[in-house]
């Protein structure tokens, strides 16, 4: 199965520690990614490993929540694409690395609520290497004249099964030997 892609607006973005609430979704659930950002534009349809590698200026843990706009979440691929990939916030953690100081091709990770944890992974489950699916991407969106640009934040995709969110919780996204990223996802009302 090819990955899918989609958008983040600036509006979905918040800082780690901030609470969110039920209100602000439908029927949410919460992924742990590595988020990337790029020193230099990078793309085409023969970019490399080693392209992706010398572009990135950092990376950083990061908590996606996902939402369909979709009740019950009965949507297939076409609508998942017009639902922007069902992102629907994206929280970064404030540990940035380097890429030598990390080991994407083999690092777990672990979603916990309220200390339990919910979820694990590892990051070789993202296309087998997070950094391998941005290569795919590049050659991807190569075929309308894109690439990934300076400064921009990228998400990979995640590296274990999305959790659904449970209201009245700490959520905590951890990367073994890295960092971690937090918030509170309170109760409407």
């Amino acid at each position: 199965m090819s990955p899918t892609t989609g958008t983040c607006s600036p509006a979905s973005s918040t800082r780690r520690n901030l609470p969110r609430s039920e209100a602000e979704f439908i029927e949410p659930y919460i992924e742990l990614e590595p988020a990337f950002v790029f020193k230099r534009d990078v793309g085409g349809a023969n970019v490399t490993v080693a392209d992706i590698i010398a572009a990135t200026e950092f990376v950083v843990p990061a908590l996606e929540i996902i939402d369909s706009r979709v009740r019950g979440w009965n949507i297939g691929i076409f609508d998942t694409l017009a639902d922007s990939g069902s992102s629907a916030g994206v929280i970064l953690g404030g540990q940035p690395r380097s890429l030598s100081e990390v080991n994407l091709s083999d690092t777990p990770g672990v979603i916990t609520f309220d200390g339990e944890v919910v979820a694990k992974g590892n990051t070789a489950d993202i296309y087998g290497s997070p950094v391998s699916a941005l290569v795919w991407l590049c050659r991807r969106v190569a075929e309308y004249d894109i690439t990934l640009k300076a400064g921009q934040l990228i998400l990979p995709g995640s590296c274990l099964a999305a959790a659904r969110m449970v209201p009245g919780t700490r959520i905590t996204g951890r990367f073994e030997g890295w960092g971690e990223v937090s918030f509170d996802y309170t109760a409407a009302g």
